[in-house]
């Protein structure tokens, strides 16, 4: 696909102007490549992930915690051997915080929700919009009829890659 496509693609379905966010939202980090064929994704943009994004030739990297902010951030230290690993590499980096916690289908707060209500097989979740950040929903607050035992919160946790001893709760 299109590099500018895409990304205006995303700009759009990820609604990155309509949150308020400290974070710089969108492109961060542009390359020389007109198609991107291969993306790679992530929380943050560590200089292992870059190194690992060099060595499987991806075109483009989509970070949550993305490099830039509404600070300036001065370009130094590890902040500085990222962007330019990335640079050297023609790798583009698309960085996307509160739009993408706030999104209602590819959001990590709601895939959390689905993945609750699917895990516990709910009848007649209530779902509300929770955690506002300048007036707006970043994430899902779910409550339901059902009892959920601290041995399956357990279980449900591991499956997600959370663990957490219940039990002694």
């Amino acid at each position: 696909m299109k590099k500018v496509d895409l990304v205006k693609y995303m700009n759009e379905f990820l609604k990155i102007t309509e949150i308020t966010d400290v974070s710089k939202n969108g492109l961060q980090v542009d390359s020389d490549a007109i198609e991107i064929k291969k993306i790679g994704y992530a929380v943050d943009a560590s200089v292992y992930l870059i190194d690992r994004a060099i060595r499987e030739k991806v075109d483009m990297l989509i970070i949550h915690h993305g490099e830039f902010r509404d600070m300036v951030n001065p370009v130094v230290g590890l902040h500085f051997e990222r962007i330019k690993r990335l640079i050297q590499n023609n790798i583009c980096m698309y960085g996307v915080h509160l739009p993408l916690d706030a999104h209602p289908i590819v959001g990590n707060n709601a895939i959390l929700v689905k993945e609750f209500v699917n895990f516990f097989k709910l009848k007649n979740p209530k779902i509300e919009k929770f955690g506002f950040y300048h007036g707006e929903s970043i994430g899902y607050a779910l409550s339901c009829k059902e009892k959920i035992d601290s041995k399956q919160l357990s279980s449900f946790c591991k499956k997600i890659g959370i663990v957490y001893d219940f039990h002694n709760f």
